[in-house]
């Protein structure tokens, strides 16, 4: 916020000598600075890394006026030039974050003895494992079993962030759906009022609840089909 004004994490440009905004009145002008941008907070995020980029939500951390990120779960802080963006979002290399789970992982192969819930919850070896806390491989799942909580703190924000992000693929509009689903053990969602499918890599999850790509949808029809009409023979009413 600036002079009463408000701007997005990809209208502004930090530099040593201050902050740049672009003033002109020209829209191809002001979407190329916005896309210029977008872009090398994103590219900042990965910058000396050889793994992978993790995205996080703001209770995981603070961010101060002259940009400084504490990170709460490693307790560590990284200057502007330590991490990047991504879609508003503080975004940083993993090898730059203090702890890993990859002594305490728990695989389990798809299909053996779990179940999964509505909310995406998954029931396995008399334990509740939520949405954020197990991550899905090619083969199998993985759920972090260390006994340190900043760790699984980590592990969940990166599982939530990843299973979230997938609705940014969309080219249009994200439907959120909170009921009409079944999700089977495969993580295939099958939605009976639109008789679709949807695999794991189809939609993504935010707060435990479906989102969905809104051109991914099937269009239904609002017109009656002579076999709409002929199931209704016996209780049709004709209003002139």
């Amino acid at each position: 916020m600036y002079r009463s004004r408000m701007y997005r994490y990809y209208e502004y440009r930090e530099t040593d000598d201050g902050l740049q905004v672009s003033n002109s009145s020209d829209p191809p002008i002001k979407q190329r600075w916005r896309d210029l941008i977008a872009r090398e907070k994103e590219v900042l995020a990965s910058k000396h890394c050889n793994v992978s980029v993790d995205g996080f939500h703001y209770p995981n951390y603070t961010l101060y006026i002259n940009f400084t990120v504490f990170f709460k779960p490693t307790e560590q802080s990284f200057t502007r030039q330590d991490y990047g963006v991504s879609f508003g979002y503080f975004a940083i290399c993993s090898a730059k974050l203090s702890l890993s789970c990859n002594d305490y992982l728990v695989e389990v192969k798809y299909g053996d003895q779990y179940n999964v819930l509505q909310n995406f919850s998954l029931f396995t070896n008399n334990k509740m494992y939520d949405y954020r806390e197990y991550r899905l491989g090619n083969e199998d799942l993985e759920m972090c079993a260390s006994n340190y909580s900043r760790m699984r703190t980590i592990w969940r924000a990166r599982n939530s962030w990843e299973k979230f992000k997938d609705q940014h693929k969309c080219r249009g509009s994200v439907k959120n759906i909170y009921a009409w689903y079944v999700v089977n053990k495969q993580f295939t969602v099958y939605l009976p009022p639109w008789s679709q499918y949807f695999t794991r890599n189809d939609y993504g999850v935010k707060d435990g609840n479906l989102i969905v790509c809104q051109e991914n949808f099937k269009l239904i029809s609002k017109k009656y089909t002579q076999e709409d009409l002929l199931m209704f023979n016996d209780s049709i009413i004709n209003i002139k």
